[in-house]
C-alpha cells in the first residue's frame, strides 16, 4: 500500500497536474480572462506581464522553501520499521484535525462514519457551493459553513496538540491523589494476591472501591483518573518522540559508513546499541535490572513474594520472603561490578520495602537462592577483614578477572595493567592466596566442584554460552536458579527463545561493544 501510494503521489498525480495545467494555459490563451468589472482597466498581455507576475510568485515560494530547507531542515528520523509499534505516529499538523475527529468514533461502523461518510458529505457540500451561492442567502450560508469548518478544524487541531503535549504543561503533582490511591491498591494486590478485594477488577472499579472505603468522592476520583490516564498517554508520546529522535541520530551515524545491502533498516536491526535495550526489556527485565549508580536505566517493579499459607490461602507475611529477582547487569564483569561482587556488604545485600511490598535493590545474589549459597558464605568469611596487603591482592584479582572479559571500555586500562604486571599477579592471587580454583575452573585448573568456569569470564563467547544454557556443566549445572536457556538447541532451532543474531546483539550491548562514532 505504501509503495503504491508513493507511486501515485510521486508519479501519477504530478503527471496529471502538468497535463491539467497545459490545458488550463491553452484555454487561458485562447479565451482570455473575463473580468468582473470591465471598467477597471485595459487588457494585459500574457507575455510578458502575466508571466512576470507568475515568475515573481514562484520565486517567492522557492525562496521560502529553500530558506526553510537551509535553516530549519527536514526531519530525518530512523528508517520506518513496520515490525515495531510506534506510539507517537501522527499525521502532519494540517491533518491533525481529522486524526482528532476520528477519536470520537468507535468500532468498525464508527470508523467508516468518521473516515469516509462524514468527510464525503463535507466534500459534497463544497462541490455544491457554487450552486448554493447563486443567491444572497446561499452565499451567506456558504460563508457560515466555511467559517464553521475552519473553526472546528482549528479547535480539533488544538485538542490533538494539547493531548500529546499535556505532560509538558501539567505538573505531575496535579494527580497526587490518584497516584496515592493507585499505589495503595497495588500494594494491597501485591500483599494479598487473589484474596484482595481489588483482584480481577478494572482500574475504574478498583478506584470506586477505594473511594467508598476512604469516604472519598467516586465521581471526582474517576474524573481525575481519566485526566491522569491522558497525562500518561502524553508521557508515552513524548518518550516515543525522543526515542525516535535518538534512533534517527543513530541511523545517521551508522549510515556514514555506508548503507548495507539489506537497506537502511538493517543499520538499526543489527545495531547492539539500538536493539540491546529492547531485547533486555523483553527477555531479561522481569528478573534483572540494568541500572547505573545514579539510578538511571532499566528497572521493572518487582513484587516482594511470600510463601502461601496452606490454611488461609493467603501469603504468610511472617515467613521469610521468597527470592524474586536476579543481579543488576549494568557493567557486568567490569572492575567496578566485580569489586562490588566481592564485597561482603554488597554480594548478599537486598533491600526489601515491606510497606510497598517491593524489592527495591538487589545488585548481586541478594534476591536469588544463591544469597544463602557457598559463594556468599565464602565472601563473608574470607573477605571481611583484609589487611592492606590482602586488599591489594584482591584488587589485583578483580583486575585480572575483569581482563578476562576484554571489555571495550577497559581496553586501555587492561593494557596498562598487563604491562605493570597486575594481571599476572592477579592470576597468581586468584589461584594461590584466595584459592578460587578450589571451586571454579580457571585456565588449566579444573576442580571437582561445579561452580561457574572463570576462564574468559564475561567475554563475548562466555556470555553467549552462558545465556544459551546456564545449566550447562560449565556454569550452574545443579544450582541454576530459574535462569532460562535462551538458545540451548542448534543455532537455527525454532524452539530457541532467542535466535543467534538477537543473542549476539544482547551480549554486545551488555558488554558495551558497539560502534559509538562512525565518522
Amino acid at each position: 500500500t505504501l509503495t503504491r501510494f508513493f507511486a501515485l503521489h510521486a508519479g501519477v498525480l504530478p503527471g496529471l497536474l502538468i497535463a491539467v495545467l497545459v490545458v488550463h494555459v491553452a484555454l487561458f490563451r485562447r479565451h482570455g480572462i473575463t473580468v468582473k468589472n470591465p471598467d477597471r482597466g485595459p487588457d494585459q498581455f500574457f507575455w510578458p506581464d502575466q508571466v512576470l507576475k507568475d515568475a515573481v510568485a514562484c520565486l517567492a515560494v522557492l525562496l521560502t522553501i529553500g530558506g526553510l530547507a537551509v535553516w530549519v531542515g527536514a526531519e530525518l528520523g530512523a528508517p520506518a520499521n513496520p515490525a515495531e509499534a510506534y506510539s507517537a505516529a501522527r499525521p502532519e499538523w494540517y491533518f491533525l484535525f481529522l486524526f482528532q475527529f476520528l477519536k470520537f468514533f468507535h468500532g468498525e461502523v464508527g470508523e467508516i462514519l468518521g473516515a469516509i461518510v462524514i468527510p464525503g458529505l463535507v466534500m459534497l457540500v463544497f462541490f455544491l457551493m457554487p450552486l448554493i451561492g447563486r443567491s444572497r442567502l446561499g452565499h451567506r450560508l456558504n460563508i457560515v459553513v466555511v467559517t464553521a469548518l475552519i473553526a472546528g478544524s482549528a479547535g480539533l487541531t488544538w485538542l490533538a496538540i494539547r493531548e500529546d503535549y499535556q505532560a509538558r504543561w501539567v505538573s505531575a503533582d496535579t494527580f497526587a491523589e490518584v497516584e496515592q490511591a493507585l499505589d495503595k491498591i497495588d500494594t494491597e494486590l501485591r500483599r494479598d494476591k487473589a484474596s484482595s478485594a481489588y483482584h480481577g477488577k478494572s482500574r475504574e472499579e478498583q478506584l470506586s472501591l477505594w473511594a467508598q472505603g476512604n469516604s472519598g468522592s467516586t465521581e471526582q476520583l474517576l474524573a481525575s483518573y481519566q485526566a491522569y490516564s491522558q497525562y500518561n498517554k502524553s508521557q508515552e508520546y513524548l518518550e516515543a518522540v525522543e526515542q525516535a529522535k535518538a534512533e534517527g541520530h543513530r541511523a545517521q551515524q551508522l549510515a556514514a559508513a555506508g548503507i548495507p545491502p539489506g537497506g537502511a533498516l538493517a543499520l538499526l536491526r543489527t545495531d547492539p546499541k539500538t536493539q540491546g535495550p529492547k531485547l533486555f526489556r523483553k527477555h531479561c527485565a522481569s528478573c534483572h535490572d540494568h541500572v547505573d549508580s545514579s539510578g538511571h536505566g532499566i528497572r521493572e517493579p518487582r513484587p516482594l513474594e511470600y510463601p502461601i499459607d496452606e490454611t488461609t490461602g493467603k501469603p504468610d507475611l511472617e515467613a521469610t520472603p521468597v527470592p524474586n529477582g536476579a543481579p543488576n547487569l549494568y557493567g557486568f564483569a567490569s572492575r567496578a561490578w566485580l569489586k562490588g561482587f566481592l564485597n561482603p556488604k554488597e554480594l548478599g545485600h537486598v533491600k526489601q520495602d515491606k510497606e510497598t511490598f517491593l524489592v527495591t535493590d538487589a545488585p548481586y545474589f541478594g534476591n536469588t537462592v544463591h544469597r544463602e549459597g557457598e559463594m556468599v558464605a565464602w565472601v563473608g568469611n574470607n573477605l571481611s577483614d583484609l589487611d592492606e596487603e590482602q586488599q591489594a591482592q584482591l584488587d589485583q584479582v578483580v583486575i585480572a578477572l575483569s581482563a578476562e572479559a576484554a571489555l571495550p571500555a577497559q581496553r586501555q586500562a587492561d593494557e596498562k595493567s598487563r604491562e605493570s604486571g597486575d594481571i599476572e599477579a592477579g592470576h597468581t592471587a586468584l589461584v594461590e592466596e584466595f584459592a578460587c580454583t578450589d571451586c571454579h575452573k580457571f585456565g588449566d585448573e579444573d576442580p571437582e566442584a561445579g561452580a561457574p568456569d572463570l576462564t574468559g569470564y564475561g567475554s563475548r563467547q562466555w556470555l553467549i554460552d552462558f545465556l544459551s544454557n546456564p545449566a550447562h556443566e560449565r556454569f550452574y549445572e545443579e544450582s541454576n536458579d530459574r535462569m532460562p536457556a535462551f538458545a540451548a538447541g542448534e543455532p537455527d532451532d525454532p524452539n530457541n527463545l532467542l535466535d543467534r543474531q538477537s543473542l549476539e546483539l544482547l551480549v554486545d550491548w551488555l558488554r558495551g561493544d558497539w560502534t559509538e562514532q562512525v565518522r
